[in-house]
């Protein structure tokens, strides 16, 4: 019986700068009487430089898992006292907007873990050893039909 809410807000500038933000906080269930305890927040920006250039910039941080239970799956720790569970992510690229339905991203990403984390950028395996970081280049081309 997971539960979570989440609050999120966001708001553009003079049409050429988008900021937003949001917060979460989950709790898992892991088993009769144990619960895992996640709280994550994220911030970013869009801004128009100006026609079709634009840059994107975000960063989320993953706090450390706490409770009795343990680790709910996915990226998410157990929680442990002695080591931190947390995570920071951060992306900056550029995107180029070619009309109302396409666009291309370049851009960079990396992924910090604390000594007890494992977290995975998406689409990659996660680190074998908890603690380790990730970072890579991406592109990303969106079309809408």
């Amino acid at each position: 019986d997971d539960r979570a809410w989440a609050i999120g807000a966001a708001y553009t500038f003079a049409h050429k700068v988008k900021v937003a933000a949001q917060y979460i906080d989950a709790k898992y269930e892991t088993g009769a009487g144990k619960e895992t305890k996640k709280k994550n927040w994220q911030a970013g920006v869009e801004w128009n430089i100006s026609g079709p250039h634009n840059i994107d910039a975000a960063y989320v941080h993953a706090g450390d898992s706490t409770g009795n239970g343990g680790s709910p799956g996915g990226n998410i720790a157990a929680p442990n006292p002695a080591m931190g569970t947390g995570g920071k992510w951060w992306t900056i690229s550029y995107r180029h907007v070619f009309s109302k339905r396409t666009y291309v991203r370049l851009g960079y990403v990396k992924q910090s873990n604390d000594s007890g984390a494992s977290y995975a950028l998406g689409g990659l395996r996660a680190p074998t050893v908890a603690g380790e970081s990730q970072s890579a280049w991406a592109m990303y081309w969106s079309h809408k039909w």
